[in-house]
């Protein structure tokens, strides 16, 4: 967040002062249950709470004390004598940091308290702070030190009905280039207007109602900007300041307006621009919602004879459509379209699909067998991995294939807990989580040397057919085309791409979750991997009688949250990397997390170090790693028997 207002925190005794009560009476207040404080922004190293100036003098204006006379003038907006002048509303295309474009909505006041900057982005990329930062290209220089810049938080349909909006201050960096303070401007809204009628221009080329812009969006980003025009330059002079957070029904019916509020999806330039004819609430076509695209899947899922050919996938895809029908008509149902200070802008359509499909999908149920489950979810995994990328079944068969293996997944959690246990978050699930996941590690190095000599390159009209294979793509659309080096094909059937970044080779490739692969190992197994700054490409090395290899990755764990293996430190990542071994080790039949808490314990304690060897070999060796397979099995059974002992005392 941005530098709060004031820049220092209050203590409780503080707090006392400036809200002009005792510091007994604050201290009963903050003890009650619940709190008769506001909620403290930070504590102290000691612990103690701590409050920011504005959210002190927010809680004052709240509660019916006086605010006080220092504190910034829209946390106690008065009454206005006479109506806010409207500067502009409307489209604004301008970027944020590192030229990143950011359009935003902007509406401009001047009151007689000060210019009121209201914004809203259109896609949330970038942070709060950066959207007020861009209100110094919306007010001359002159005008920062009593500008209030009121940012729309993000509004879903179906949130609470007071919107929330976080307030800001414009405070100058440093003095503007003729020499003058950049932020030393004082003057009132009545100043303003009498320019403003007078036809001076206070805002330069920016200064326009939005009826001279209606020609196209106004863009504030040219570097070549005037400051006082409020360009790219003005952002170089000025800063936002965060002062506290307020609903809209704090502040703005008390000056008099009513601000538009966008729902997440629904602001567009074209959207903005109708809104400029309509003071009303829009219905625009649905962004907001995967309805649509969950309607076009279950009608493209019928068109191709999804529910006869794979029964339990298309029961599994109706029924998730029903809950998110009802679901996507609660929201709108309990979406407001307006309240005190506040009206919303644009609203997504409600979803309306054909009443025969509505009918079919809200009388569907899972299939309840799940042996005819796991059978389709095979079948179609197969199918799916290997359809083109512009088959149109491809993205139904996608989303009933997770569906399905989170249907596997909530009954085993059900048959856990109906026996008496709690479920762990990465329990593997058989054939739920037998799907092959995406891989990303260093390409370089005799472990990968000894991989490639066992691998198949794919090229000409081979590599062409396999670049069209929705598997491939999973590999390929992270990338640029000219960063596509070699393809390859394992001994059972998974791709692996080649990608070089300047100086660096990568290998993208499918990954094996289930442990089918560790059946093969021997006594003379090694697992092995050279040392890249802690991310390593973790094989399994078997020597064949004919004195090749066999070559198998090492499994990851079941949704472990890493797209690679790693040794070499103590951190997450290797941590994640023990329990995998610890799962090729002892199988999926034995409880790992009581092992793994076990280390986690000892590594976070400074008088009890960790007694686990392979954990020692995975945290400390910093050059190839080179681990045999039969002295990593009584490692990890070693470990597992003393997290069973520890838990038997």
């Amino acid at each position: 967040m941005a530098q709060p207002w004031g820049r220092k925190p209050y203590t409780l005794a503080q707090l006392a002062r400036r809200a002009g009560i005792s510091e007994g009476r604050a201290r009963a207040l903050y003890t009650a249950t619940p709190s008769g404080l506001p909620r403290p922004d930070t504590a102290d190293a000691d612990g103690r709470p701590l409050w920011w100036e504005g959210t002190i003098d927010r809680w004052c204006a709240s509660t019916g004390r006086a605010v006080p006379e220092d504190s910034f003038w829209l946390v106690r907006p008065e009454p206005l004598t006479s109506p806010a002048v409207e500067l502009r509303r409307g489209w604004v295309e301008t970027t944020g940091p590192y030229g990143r474009p950011m359009p935003l909505f902007a509406v401009v006041w001047d009151t007689e308290h000060g210019h009121l900057v209201y914004l809203v982005e259109q896609d949330g990329d970038h942070g709060w702070d950066t959207v007020a930062h861009a209100a110094a290209q919306l007010v001359e220089p002159r005008w920062w030190s009593t500008t209030a810049v009121v940012v729309q938080t993000n509004q879903r349909l179906g949130d609470r009905d007071v919107p929330l909006a976080y307030l800001y201050r414009l405070v100058g960096k440093s003095t503007a280039r003729d020499g003058s303070a950049g932020n030393d401007g004082g003057g009132r809204g009545a100043r303003n207007r009498d320019a403003a009628a007078a036809g001076e221009s206070l805002f330069g080329g920016l200064r326009r109602m939005w009826n001279r812009a209606l020609a196209g969006p106004e863009t504030l980003s040219s570097p070549d900007d005037d400051l006082v025009e409020g360009g790219a330059a003005a952002r170089r002079w000025a800063r936002a300041e965060w002062v506290t957070s307020l609903d809209f029904d704090e502040f703005a019916p008390q000056l008099g307006l009513s601000l538009p509020v966008w729902l997440d999806g629904t602001l567009t330039a074209g959207t903005a621009a109708r809104s400029l004819a309509y003071p009303g609430t829009l219905t625009v076509p649905d962004t907001s919602t995967d309805w649509p695209a969950v309607q076009a899947r279950l009608e493209s899922a019928e068109n191709t004879g999804l529910p006869q050919r794979y029964p339990a996938a298309w029961a599994v895809l109706a029924a998730d459509a029903a809950a998110r029908l009802d679901q996507i008509r609660a929201a709108h149902a309990a979406t407001s379209t307006g309240g005190d200070g506040w009206y919303l802008a644009a609203r997504p359509a409600a979803p309306a699909p054909p009443l025969a499909l509505e009918q079919r999908i809200t009388a569907t149920r899972p299939e309840p067998d799940l042996d005819r489950v796991r059978d389709e979810l095979t079948r179609l995994r197969a199918v799916e991995a290997d359809l083109d990328v512009d088959d149109p079944e491809g993205p139904v068969h996608a989303e009933a294939i997770d569906l399905l293996a989170e249907q596997l997944r909530a009954a085993a959690r059900d048959q856990v807990r109906a026996e008496g246990r709690k479920p762990a978050a990465r329990d593997y699930v058989p054939v739920a989580d037998d799907g092959l996941v995406v891989y990303h590690g260093r390409w370089d190095g005799p472990v990968i040397e000894a991989w490639k000599a066992e691998l198949t390159e794919l090229t000409g009209a081979d590599r062409d057919a396999a670049l069209r294979l929705r598997r491939v793509h999973r590999l390929t659309d992270r990338h640029d085309p000219d960063v596509l080096r070699e393809l390859y094909r394992d001994a059972d059937g998974r791709y692996l791409l080649v990608t070089e970044y300047g100086p660096n080779t990568a290998v993208w490739a499918e990954w094996p979750v289930s442990l089918r692969v560790v059946d093969g190992w021997t006594d003379d197994t090694v697992l092995a991997a050279d040392h890249h700054g802690g991310i390593a490409t973790l094989l399994a090395l078997t020597p064949d009688p004919d004195g090749r290899f066999r070559v198998d990755p090492v499994p990851l764990g079941p949704r472990s949250g890493r797209d690679a293996h790693g040794y070499g430190y103590d951190g997450g990542t290797p941590h994640v990397t023990y329990r995998a071994l610890l799962r090729c080790a002892l199988g999926d039949d034995v409880d790992l997390d009581r092992t793994s808490r076990r280390l986690v314990a000892q590594r976070a304690s400074t008088d009890r170090p960790s007694d686990s060897q392979l954990w020692h070999a995975l945290s400390t060796t910093q050059g190839p790693l080179r681990l045999p397979w039969s002295q990593l099995v009584q490692w990890a059974q070693a470990d597992h028997d003393r997290a069973t002992a520890d838990r038997n005392a």
